[in-house]
């Protein structure tokens, strides 16, 4: 491990891959509340290249896949 990706660690609490990763999942719940845009277009829009990668990562964080988090937002 690098010196740097070793600071970020310490300091962060999480590896810089897990950041980026948690950063791209934030920014995903925001789209979701754009009605417009597909699972599709907010899976790419935030880096993802398969809805499949996305989803299970969404899942993995939020404990609710995409679909479900949209459905929450109408209630």
């Amino acid at each position: 491990m690098s010196d740097c990706s070793h600071s970020f660690k310490k300091f962060m609490k999480e590896s810089i891959f897990e950041y980026i990763l948690h950063y791209r999942i934030q920014q995903s719940l925001y789209l979701l509340q754009d009605k417009e845009l597909s699972i599709l277009q907010i899976s790419l829009k935030v880096g993802f290249s398969s809805t499949s990668y996305y989803s299970k990562l969404f899942k993995k964080y939020m404990k609710m896949t995409p679909k479900e988090y949209r459905k929450l937002l109408k209630s």
